[in-house]
């Protein structure tokens, strides 16, 4: 088991800390839904989980379908995209928070 110290975050510090440590990576509403989608695998597993906004970055992306698209050959739409991995439309935007797969 690893110790440490651990620092529980609200959504505005998970927001205001991954933006000082790698602003511009992603929106503030990816930011929210990002801290949620943790929120409840930390629920789930009943562990928490390390605050490292570095492996995040290469964990999730934020894009449009149409990137998407160009990126991954298999996906052709929103459900193709959820049947591979963890997606979530940004509301009032045309960007997807997923999880890279």
């Amino acid at each position: 088991m690893t110790t440490g110290i651990i620092e529980t975050l609200n959504v505005h510090q998970f927001i205001r800390r991954f933006n000082e440590c790698r602003p511009n990576s992603f929106s503030y509403e990816a930011l929210e839904i990002m801290f949620e989608h943790l929120e409840e695998i930390s629920d789930a597993q009943q562990e928490p989980i390390e605050f490292d906004p570095v492996a995040l970055c290469g964990d999730f992306n934020e894009m449009t379908l149409e990137e998407i698209k160009e990126e991954y050959d298999n996906i052709e739409d929103f459900e193709d995209l959820n049947v591979y991995t963890f997606a979530v439309e940004i509301p009032s935007t045309n960007r997807i928070l997923f999880e890279v797969f």
